[in-house]
C-alpha cells in the first residue's frame, strides 16, 4: 500500500498542486515529507524481508530524505 500511495502522491497530487504556484509551497512541502516517509517505510520493509533490490531502494530513499531536508531548510519560494 505504501508504494501505491507514493505513486499517487508523486504522479497525481504533486503535479496538480504544483499548478497553483506560490500558494502551494506549504502543501508541496507536506507532500514531499509524506512521500519521503513512505519511501523510508518501503525501504525498511524491503530491508526486513531481505529483498534483492533493497540496497538500491535504500539509496533512493536516502536521496529523497536529503532532498526533503534541503527543501525544508531553503527559504520559501527559492
Amino acid at each position: 500500500w505504501a508504494s501505491g500511495l507514493r505513486c499517487v502522491i508523486v504522479y497525481a497530487l504533486a503535479p496538480v498542486i504544483g499548478t497553483a504556484g506560490p500558494l502551494a509551497i506549504g502543501t508541496a512541502l507536506v507532500i514531499q515529507v509524506a512521500g519521503t516517509a513512505i519511501s523510508v517505510s518501503g525501504a525498511c520493509s524491503l530491508w526486513r524481508r531481505r529483498e534483492r533490490g533493497r540496497h538500491v531502494y535504500a539509496l533512493i530513499s536516502a536521496l529523497a530524505c536529503l532532498c526533503t531536508v534541503a527543501a525544508l531548510l531553503a527559504p520559501a519560494g527559492s
